[in-house]
């Protein structure tokens, strides 16, 4: 089937119910249900596997990138915290 939009719907809504059946159901771990339901999204989506690993790798890399620098300057940057209450909230 191709990959037009009313599938891609479809197909992110499935993706969704499998995440949550993973999570709630299965009991599996978030991270591991969030893994396997982007893999198989991807799959299902019609990409080739090296390119669903790749896509991934990239978007999670991204992702902990910027937890990572928040952290790492909150930690650098004590004193931000007395100075800007709004701090507390972006914090990880």
């Amino acid at each position: 089937m191709p990959a037009n939009g009313t599938y891609l719907i479809c197909l992110t809504v499935a993706a969704l119910v499998l995440l949550l059946f993973l999570i709630l159901v299965v009991k599996l771990h978030a991270f591991v249900a969030l893994l396997i339901s982007a893999m198989a999204m991807g799959l299902a989506s019609g990409m080739p596997p090296d390119k669903v690993l790749k896509s991934i790798q990239t978007g999670f890399g991204d992702a902990l990138a910027g937890g990572f620098l928040l952290a790492a300057t909150r930690r650098e940057c004590p004193s931000l915290d007395d100075r800007n209450p709004g701090w507390h909230a972006s914090a990880i």
